[in-house]
């Protein structure tokens, strides 16, 4: 028995009601039971990817009930999730949600994507004489991504310093107190 399932509920079963929402519109439902002092995080995922036949990267959410009793679905990303929804599952049944993860052939691990909301980010020089290029937005009016990062980037290294200098200084003063 490994550490997590010693702080697990003492259910000795939940049913897991799973739903696999595919693009065609139709959806796939499966139900099975699970021992929840022996299941994982990573046990489970990979039980639902035997169940539904998934070749691809999904993601998993489980129902849960607020104390006003609205439902809604939280992400399962974790064996603390995973016993989170296990005790929060009413009638010792855990209702999942699969959704698949399109992937794009033609990406390759290290490229970025960029969500079709989000402004293009276009990288400019600013000068020939310059040798520093600049990150800005192409519709903003105000200061480039770079030096707003620069900024906020110099202010937390100046309070890095106030605070490791007050710590230092206070560890020299209370040694040559002593």
């Amino acid at each position: 028995m490994n550490e997590m399932s010693l702080g697990r509920s003492s259910r000795e079963v939940v049913y897991i009601k799973a739903k696999l929402s595919t693009e065609s519109g139709t959806d796939q439902y499966k139900k099975f039971a699970i021992d929840p002092n022996i299941t994982d995080y990573k046990v489970l995922f990979g039980l639902l990817r035997k169940c539904f036949d998934i070749n691809c990267d999904f993601s998993v959410c489980y129902l849960a009930i607020d104390e006003f009793g609205e439902q809604f679905y939280l992400p399962l990303q974790s064996d603390w999730d995973l016993d989170a929804s296990i005790v929060t599952s009413s009638d010792s049944t855990l209702r999942l949600k699969i959704t698949l993860k399109p992937k794009v052939s033609d990406l390759q691990d290290w490229d970025i994507i960029i969500p079709s909301g989000v402004q293009s980010i276009s990288r400019r020089r600013k000068s020939q004489n310059d040798t520093k290029n600049d990150l800005t937005f192409s519709d903003s009016k105000g200061p480039s991504l770079f030096s707003q990062i620069t900024q906020r980037l110099e202010k937390t290294v100046a309070n890095m310093r106030k605070a490791i200098g007050k710590t230092l200084f206070t560890r020299l003063y209370s040694s040559f107190i002593r």
